[in-house]
């Protein structure tokens, strides 16, 4: 049993040789006492929190001389499998490869300040055993729990040999014992990856429960991840064994005599006749991307450009074609995939995006230009002209119709510089009028409809509001702004109508007092007046003679 603990940066092989606890002999690559560890172990076996922390750092165990051998996951050149030691060609099994990775990252903070909770409660009967850290105790218990807590105290019983951690404690027996702590605050945030053109059915793959996933090495843990669930196709046969192992690579034959290489997942040996015959399980095309650890990230570049640059606003960033590269400490470079984007859907507004790129807890970033183009999407009439009735030889007159514009960022504008055809109602056909807009070299049509024929004659029009503004100063020129104009008909109906005229309509004079009002329809022309006040120099006096008026010539 090991029973764990939290995790502030110490190195992977001083965790490692806590869990193996001397119960074995093993040997271990150099690069294990150069990866720093973050996170928290539970009570376990030493199985189960030896796997956790391999995973965590992407390590594995392999035999090297008979010794166990903790070493790096990479692949190696691969061994050749000939066909006289197949029993049977080798048959592939497909799965689907993930659309999408989740990993989640773990923190543990101790909060001083954080309530204290229970911990444990009952009897506690004692034994005689060996503690975790060696100690002989008689009439004593080991308690556990199953989450971190720090700051513990002890009612009805006695902390032994001061030894306790996150996980246990080692008390002395009590018919009534009370043991309370604070915990750490427990913080979890998702690592996603999704696969790059990925056009299958979703499929997400999660890692959840390995409590060493954290900032420090949660990007490389994904990046992992994706790269055994990119190749979901596994490769089974038998061969003749010769010392072949797990994680070994080797090339061997399928059901199609074609050869596969991959890394071998499992095998199962039987003996018969001196011939040790191997079950082998085999992923073919996995490739574990390279440890991470040992060196630190100081920057990226975008050393090749994604194909596309050039976008419309609301499209999505695509990084095609892309390469990004990262440069260490050590001066040496590798080519990176996991990294995000910002923003992921892009605006008019947009000039570049952000690369962002995260490892072993230090960030990176690096800008990519785009040009992001607005373009003309559709028109829509959104307010109808005042006029839709005509008969022929009318002149159509659009006056009061809105016109929108919408854009591909999802924006929209009243826009008036467009054009209309007929411009001339010349048949009982032209019951449709054509509004065609350009913007940006792009073109766009909408219809408005109309009827001819039979409209009411004109018999009257009045000023239903007057305007803001009837007051002016000699020079002014008339303001038409808040004026509505009622039309009357001989049907009895009445609209208001903007497609009128006025007078005087240049600049104003101390004679003009009136403006008249005129609209025309169907050839038949009505006014109406109403009175404005013109404010103008009429003369000038002395109202207060001066002080002095008497000067000496000098």
């Amino acid at each position: 049993m090991h029973y764990g603990g939290i995790y502030t940066g110490e190195y992977a092989s001083t965790i490692i040789k806590d869990i193996i606890g001397g119960k074995i002999t093993y040997t271990e690559h150099n690069i294990f006492s150069k990866i720093k560890v973050y996170g928290w172990l539970p009570v376990a076996t030493r199985r189960e929190n030896l796997k956790q922390l391999l995973f965590a750092v992407g390590g594995c165990v392999k035999k090297k001389n008979g010794d166990v051998y903790f070493t790096t996951l990479t692949v190696d050149t691969p061994k050749d499998i000939p066909e006289n030691k197949v029993y049977d060609t080798g048959k592939i099994t497909y799965d689907s490869p993930a659309s999408r990775i989740e990993v989640v990252e773990h923190q543990f903070s101790k909060v001083d300040s954080a309530p204290s909770e229970e911990v444990y409660s009952g009897e506690i009967v004692g034994n005689s055993f060996v503690t975790p850290k060696g100690f002989s105790v008689s009439d004593a218990a080991l308690v556990k729990w199953d989450a971190p807590y720090h700051s513990l105290t002890f009612s009805g019983c006695t902390l032994l040999n001061n030894e306790v951690g996150v996980n246990y404690a080692v008390v002395s027996s009590s018919g009534n014992a009370t043991i309370t702590g604070k915990p750490y605050i427990h913080s979890k945030m998702i690592v996603s990856r999704d696969k790059e053109n990925y056009q299958g059915k979703e499929k997400v793959a999660k890692v959840e429960d390995a409590t060493l996933v954290t900032l420090a090495n949660s990007n490389s843990v994904a990046e992992k991840v994706m790269a055994y669930y990119e190749s979901p196709c596994t490769l089974s046969g038998a061969i003749v064994m010769d010392n072949e192992k797990p994680l070994d690579n080797i090339t061997m034959p399928n059901q199609f005599e074609e050869e596969n290489t991959g890394m071998i997942k499992s095998i199962a040996g039987t003996v018969g006749k001196q011939i040790i015959k191997g079950e082998v399980e085999l992923r073919i095309g996995y490739n574990p991307p390279p440890i991470y650890g040992t060196r630190t990230l100081i920057s990226i570049a975008i050393t090749t450009p994604p194909t596309k640059t050039v976008y419309e606003a609301g499209d999505a960033f695509d990084r095609t074609g892309m390469v990004i590269t990262a440069t260490y400490d050590d001066n040496s470079t590798s080519i990176v995939k996991n990294y995000s984007v910002s923003p992921v859907i892009l605006s008019k507004d947009d000039t570049y995006v952000t690369i962002i790129y995260r490892e072993m807890g230090v960030s990176a970033t690096a800008k990519q230009a785009v040009t992001v183009k607005n373009l003309l999407k559709q028109i829509a009439i959104t307010t109808p002209p005042d006029e839709t009735a005509y008969e022929i030889g009318d002149t159509v007159d659009l006056s009061g119709m809105v016109l929108t514009a919408y854009y591909s960022d999802g924006s929209s504008k009243e826009v008036t510089n467009y054009t209309y055809t007929p411009t001339v109602i010349s048949s009982n056909d032209d019951t449709e009028i054509t509004i065609t807009y350009t913007e940006d070299g792009i073109t766009k049509t909408t219809i408005q409809e109309v009827t001819v024929g039979n409209t009411p004659n004109l018999t009257m029009i009045e000023i239903s509001v007057l305007p803001d503004k009837t007051e002016y100063k000699a020079g002014e020129f008339f303001d038409p702004t808040g004026m509505l104009v009622r039309a009357y008909f001989d049907d009895g109906s009445n609209k208001l109508v903007k497609g009128y005229t006025y007078s005087p309509n240049g600049a104003l004079t101390k004679n003009d007092t009136t403006i008249t009002v005129s609209y025309t329809k169907k050839g038949i022309t009505k006014t109406t007046s109403f009175n404005i006040t013109i404010i103008y120099l009429d003369r000038i006096a002395i109202t207060q003679a001066p002080t002095y008026t008497s000067y000496y010539d000098d």
